[in-house]
Order: structure tokens, then C-alpha cells, then sequence
């Protein structure tokens, strides 16, 4: 992969966060024949939305969907091209008839194909480092001033409240590393589905662990765990959810179907986020209803 541009920072101040959602690696025992990440764990709502929205909540400014070539058009068709930015999507104004419309804000979602010649090397954690890149080279071929100098990850085979984030928005964006936690601790330094940050810095870190073989694994045996892991990441700072499943396998997506979560997860708190997927300036669209009061479920 092309290196990216390191640069230097001393403080703390605004970053462009880009959000990518891996989801091309190695087949879990779903055996469906639909990808992985298109479980549902609501009725019309599927895993990867849940990894879309937290990217939208932690204030992301685009979002990178990394996916085999052969399932990029499903998802594209299921999700859409955008997202609605749920803290900054609703905007009164007035219509030259008089009538009140909402304005909102879309962050755009790009769906990142891996080809099939490199399937077989393909892991989750490699689909982050592609995500990166993916996102780091369109932006540089458009505008140095669009560069993303911060990632947001969010994984689709962890569940949690995607709200949780918007209580570090604007933290998010700054150069400092922030991981969601268990409440015993446990992050995606544990090999556990739960979103973090990381600078162009540390990609090229992270890039290394695999380009490199520093752990003497096949490409595709490379866990999450493996490569962010490597005393990278030394110092963040914790974002506690309280409930937490990981639904990579059978029995960890049966435990969360059988908890009391999925209550949460209906049309009317999730799916407002993903409605008309047409390219307007504006539309017709209910007030946000109130999400759960401690915002983390």
C-alpha cells in the first residue's frame, strides 16, 4: 500500500474523522448467503447499519465500507449512499409556500471492494488498514485539505448503543485515542468488536504489523486483537458501555437475540437515519424521537 503522509502534532485541535466499517475477512459460521455483516439484529435492521450509525454519532465526516466486491451492491442497496448526521441533521426552514421543511446534513458512505485476487489474505483487521487507505488516497487525489488525520472504527460484530459515542463527539475528532470499553475493561485490545480511534500515524504502525509478518500467521488468520495490540496504542482514553455482545459467532448472536437489547433496536429509533435515499436539499421528516435515556443499552 502507498504510505501516508506522517505529520507532527504537538496539541491537541479539530481533526477530519473518517469512519470505516470493516466487513470483508474470513466467514464466520453464519454459513448464510447473504454477508455476515447483514445479520439483523432488529427487524429491518442489520449489523452494519449498527457500525454506521455509531460512525455517524462519533461525528465522522464520511464513512468507508469495506466489503468483498461480489457483496458491495447488496449492501449498497440495503444501506444507500448516505447516512443522516443525527446530531446535526435537523435544521427548520421555511418554503417559499410557506410550509416549515427540515435540512439536513448526509454523511456520505463509500463502499471500499476487495478483489477477489486478494480474498485469501483478507482479515478484519486487514480490512481496516484497507478502509485507511482507501479513504486517505480518494480524499488526497481530490484536496490536501480533505485528508482524514483521524479514524474512527466501528465493527459491525459488536453490539452496543451506536449513541454511546455522542457523549465524546467532539473529543473524537482530536488527536487522542479513544476506546469503547466493557465495563471490566475490555477493548479491541482484547480481540473484542468495540470502536476506536487511530491517527495517520499509528496506521502506518498498524500497517506494518501485517506487511511485515511481525507475528508469524497467514494474512488471513490475523486477528483484530494481533494487530492493534502491538504497543501502538499506549495511551487513550475509555468510553464505558454497558452492554456489550459480540455476535462473530453462533452462540454469541443467539445470547444477544435472547437478551432484553433488542427492544431497542426498532424502526422508530434506528431507521430515521437511513430514510430517503434520494439526493435532495431538503425533506419532509419527523422530529427525532428521544433514544434511550442513558443513551447506552
Amino acid at each position: 500500500m502507498q504510505e501516508i503522509i506522517e505529520d507532527e502534532y504537538t496539541t491537541p485541535k479539530i481533526a477530519h474523522l473518517a469512519g470505516i466499517v470493516p466487513i470483508a475477512g474470513k466467514a464466520l459460521d453464519f454459513q448464510m448467503p447473504w454477508p455476515d455483516a447483514m445479520m439483523p439484529i432488529a427487524p429491518n435492521y442489520i449489523a452494519a447499519e449498527r457500525a454506521i450509525l455509531e460512525c455517524a454519532w462519533a461525528g465522522c465526516e464520511t464513512i468507508w465500507v469495506v466489503c468483498n466486491q461480489n457483496s458491495a451492491r447488496l449492501l449498497k442497496n440495503k444501506i444507500g449512499d448516505f447516512v443522516y448526521d443525527p446530531v446535526r441533521s435537523y435544521f427548520k426552514h421555511k418554503m417559499p409556500d410557506g410550509k416549515i421543511a427540515t435540512m439536513f446534513k448526509k454523511i456520505p458512505i463509500y463502499y471500499v471492494p476487495v478483489y477477489s485476487k486478494n480474498r485469501a489474505k483478507i482479515s478484519l483487521a486487514y480490512s481496516v488498514i484497507q478502509g485507511a487507505y482507501s479513504a486517505y488516497y480518494a480524499s488526497w487525489r481530490i484536496s490536501k485539505w480533505m485528508l482524514p488525520a483521524m479514524y474512527y472504527v466501528a465493527f459491525p460484530y459488536g453490539v452496543y448503543s451506536p449513541k454511546l459515542v455522542s457523549k465524546n463527539r467532539e473529543r473524537l475528532s482530536t488527536y487522542e485515542n479513544y476506546l469503547v470499553s466493557t465495563e471490566d475493561g475490555k477493548t479491541v485490545l482484547d480481540d473484542e468488536c468495540l470502536g476506536f480511534t487511530f491517527s495517520r500515524k499509528q496506521y502506518k504502525q498498524f500497517r506494518d504489523v501485517i506487511t511485515k509478518r511481525k507475528i508469524k500467521k497467514d494474512w488471513n488468520d490475523y486477528t483484530i486483537g494481533d494487530v492493534f495490540n502491538n504497543e501502538i496504542i499506549v495511551e487513550y482514553n475509555q468510553i464505558k458501555s454497558k452492554s456489550y455482545y459480540n455476535i462473530s459467532n453462533w452462540d454469541g448472536y443467539c445470547k444477544f437475540l435472547g437478551s432484553d437489547q433488542t427492544k431497542y433496536y426498532t424502526n422508530n429509533t434506528i431507521k430515521k437515519y437511513f430514510v430517503d435515499k434520494s439526493y435532495t436539499l431538503y425533506g419532509m421528516i419527523d422530529e427525532p424521537e428521544e433514544e434511550e435515556q442513558d443513551g447506552d443499552v
